[in-house]
């Protein structure tokens, strides 16, 4: 009987310490875990206000130029639009003041002045030119002006009096956005000189011939109007 009762102690001693030495393992391989686990569940939660009410991350907007070329989408202007930026950089004001006298310097008023002003414009793929045509009269003194026309050069077509020409000499194309412009100036305007016409007379042919004439140099006079 005493050796079974001690028989019984033995296994309940070992089974007590295969209990501890099991629980003791389970420790040391979980109990760190559940330590970080549980200081995480300590700490506190911080969490940023959603502004928009949803999970959405609101995304910033890009910047809009403050360039009116350059169009609120971002897209690249148009090939038309480009087209007719190009024509609008070649017209430029033109103004122009003109004076009409005849070849004694004496106004001449009420001349009839025509004048085509080249404008540029963008049609279809392409600038192109055309012309713009204005009317004019002299006053009192003589004086015509041009103003408010744009472009790039002006050309005066005609100046029509009863009884004259205008001379052949005189200029009649101006540039305001070429190699070469014109400066209108108001107080200085352009003089065309109108010559009056008459009844168109004989010329006088007369032979001239080396004989007689003296080679040292000596002026000599030739009258072509006498017959």
């Amino acid at each position: 009987m005493k050796e079974r009762k001690t028989r019984r102690g033995i296994i309940a001693l070992g089974l007590c310490l295969l209990s501890l030495m099991g629980g003791l393992i389970l420790w040391f391989s979980h109990g760190p875990t559940i330590d970080r686990q549980a200081k995480d569940a300590l700490q506190p939660v911080v969490s940023l206000p959603d502004p928009t009410g949803s999970n959405v991350v609101p995304i910033k907007p890009l910047p809009v130029s403050d360039d009116p070329q350059t169009p609120p989408t971002g897209k690249a202007p148009s090939r038309s639009k480009e087209i007719q930026s190009a024509a609008q950089a070649l017209n430029v004001p033109v103004d122009f003041w003109g004076k009409v006298v005849d070849q004694n310097s004496n106004v001449i008023v009420q001349a009839k002045i025509v004048a085509r002003v080249r404008q540029w414009s963008g049609r279809g793929t392409a600038v192109r030119p055309g012309f713009v045509e204005l009317q004019r009269e002299s006053d009192g003194a003589g004086v015509f002006e041009i103003t408010g026309a744009k472009g790039d050069s002006l050309r005066i077509e005609s100046i029509i009096k009863d009884g004259y020409v205008l001379s052949s000499k005189a200029q009649t194309s101006f540039g305001y956005n070429i190699s070469t412009n014109h400066l209108p100036d108001r107080q200085n305007p352009v003089v065309f000189r109108l010559w009056k016409s008459g009844s168109p007379q004989q010329l006088v042919s007369h032979r001239l011939s080396r004989l007689g004439i003296p080679s040292d140099g000596t002026a000599q006079h030739f009258d072509l109007i006498a017959q």
